[in-house]
């Protein structure tokens, strides 16, 4: 049975992954896994189109198309779909463009029971602000996404009409008014993580931001992307100094924080088996929205969905696959992907980033469910 052995505050702890407990300053607790059921979501893909050149978007070798299809034809997929999910996700591409508005507003007036979430770059015309007040109650949230201080983010995140940078910024604080939950995802590498703090520091200046959430989001499958180490290191650094509402897209930590705060847990990677995307522009329907290789469906009259071409792919991800099923680490890997091959030693890894997760959590003098310990876990 492993032992995570790590120092706090001049304090020798242990953690075993294999029961989830604790010892600490001399007192033992555990933490039952209580697992969170997710639901299923439905992307809308209007059209692959952008206002941005990100050189590093996982859609830059995508096939682009633009089969038309009408309003009325879209909402009778969505229709077709809608019991099999329990949010829709506004997607792209960039979703927010303008000539996607009439066909956004007319999803949102015949679904607006349903909860919608929007992935938007920032850089939207001033009637989708509009549109995100009239239809506020609807939305769970919006994501915009954000890579460095103005210099940075308009060189990664180039837009070749304006200022992409301050269009998010005035963007933000018009929505700031509506009610909406906003998350600024802030993607990260090699090469821009040493400007995040800076970022963060310019964002902290407007008290209407105050509320947002913030999420440093590891961009994957590039050269520079960034290692994990470095990657917690930068996030609890950044947490120890800005008091935002930051989290990280990390399962380990994710999962780590959920237990020691008595939550449920995410218990897949991810939700490859309850996720559609509605390529609108192709015509088809996939799995997972960074791989438009996990074709699942196709539309033409009506949606037609077959997963059993990717049903081994669906075990991979729910950790019920091979070696998997019996890991004492498996409630926290990130590993798992079934599209990009996990590394031999996924186990050691595991076991070295939660060694350093454990050391920096606990060494925070931020608080958290961790930081009061009386409040969680059962003592034994």
């Amino acid at each position: 049975m492993d032992r995570i052995c790590f120092w706090s505050k001049g304090m020798f702890c242990e953690f075993i992954p294999n029961s989830r407990t604790l010892v600490f300053g001399g007192e033992t607790y555990s933490y039952p896994i209580r697992w969170n059921t997710p639901g299923g979501r439905l992307y809308v893909l209007f059209s692959t189109d952008c206002n941005l050149r990100c050189p590093y978007c996982f859609q830059n070798n995508a096939v682009r198309c633009e089969r038309s299809v009408d309003d009325n034809q879209t909402i009778l997929y969505i229709s077709e779909l809608q019991n099999r999910v329990n949010e829709i996700v506004l997607f792209g591409g960039e979703p927010f463009l303008t000539n996607n508005y009439n066909r956004v507003r007319a999803v949102l007036e015949r679904f607006d029971y349903l909860k919608f979430i929007a992935f938007t770059n920032g850089n939207f015309e001033p009637l989708y602000c509009d549109l995100l007040k009239e239809f506020s109650y609807c939305f769970r949230s919006v994501i915009i996404t954000m890579d460095g201080p103005k210099s940075i983010h308009n060189k990664r995140r180039f837009n070749p009409k304006q200022d992409s940078y301050d269009l998010i910024i005035n963007n933000l604080r018009t929505i700031s008014d509506y009610g909406i939950v906003v998350n600024v995802q802030i993607n990260v590498d090699k090469y821009n993580a040493d400007y995040i703090g800076q970022l963060l520091e310019e964002l902290y200046s407007y008290e209407e931001f105050r509320n947002h959430q913030f999420t440093l989001n590891p961009v994957k499958y590039i050269a520079n992307a960034i290692e994990s180490p470095q990657l917690f290191e930068l996030y609890f650094s950044l947490k120890r100094k800005y008091p935002l509402n930051l989290s990280v897209n990390n399962r380990l930590v994710g999962n780590l924080t959920k237990l020691f705060d008595m939550r449920p847990l995410n218990k897949d990677r991810c939700g490859l088996a309850k996720t559609y995307v509605l390529n609108l522009p192709a015509g088809n329907i996939y799995a997972c929205p960074q791989n438009a290789t996990s074709e699942i469906g196709t539309l033409s009259e009506t949606a037609h969905i077959d997963t059993s071409s990717l049903d081994d792919l669906f075990l991979q991800t729910a950790y019920e696959y091979g070696k998997c099923k019996n890991c004492e680490y498996a409630f926290l890997c990130p590993y798992g992907c079934p599209y990009v091959e996990t590394p031999a030693d996924c186990k050691e890894r595991v076991k070295r980033d939660l060694s350093l997760v454990l050391e920096l959590m606990f060494n925070s003098p931020f608080s958290t469910g961790v930081a009061g310990l009386e409040n969680i876990g059962a003592r034994e």
